[in-house]
């Protein structure tokens, strides 16, 4: 038996074969360390991929005291730090939008580090949906 397909049905197959599935990569990390060190981890296959992305990333660039601060899944996740003081306060958050995770987290470091003023050190989005 002879199979023929047309052109139509060749380029629907192949944007089938392209598009994402139900097992999408959804997990994203962030990891911290002592003195603003950080790593971040996103579009990872599993929770447990991200966690140790992120900490590779942070202990891979001479970060000390590393650990998993944040996990998300489909969002977006920020870190923010006391800008007087890289070795001070912390704050991070996941939301579902960067600039609302980027913004959420500053206000928590602002309000662990009495009012002083803080700065996104990083954030990272999980981009893949379903």
């Amino acid at each position: 038996m002879r199979i023929c397909l047309s052109a139509t049905a060749a380029l629907a197959l192949f944007t089938l074969a392209l598009a994402p599935s139900g097992s999408a990569d959804a997990a994203g990390a962030i990891a911290s360390g002592e003195c603003g060190a950080y790593g971040t981890a996103w579009n990872s296959a599993n929770p447990a991929e991200a966690r140790l992305a992120a900490l590779e990333r942070c202990t891979g660039h001479g970060g000390r005291g590393c650990s998993v601060v944040l996990e998300f899944e489909n969002s977006c996740g920020a870190l923010a730090i006391e800008m007087a003081d890289s070795c001070g306060t912390t704050g991070w958050v996941s939301r579902s939008d960067l600039g609302e995770a980027q913004n959420t987290a500053i206000e928590a470091c602002q309000n662990a580090a009495g009012g002083r003023e803080c700065v996104t050190r990083a954030w990272a989005c999980d981009t893949v949906s379903e």
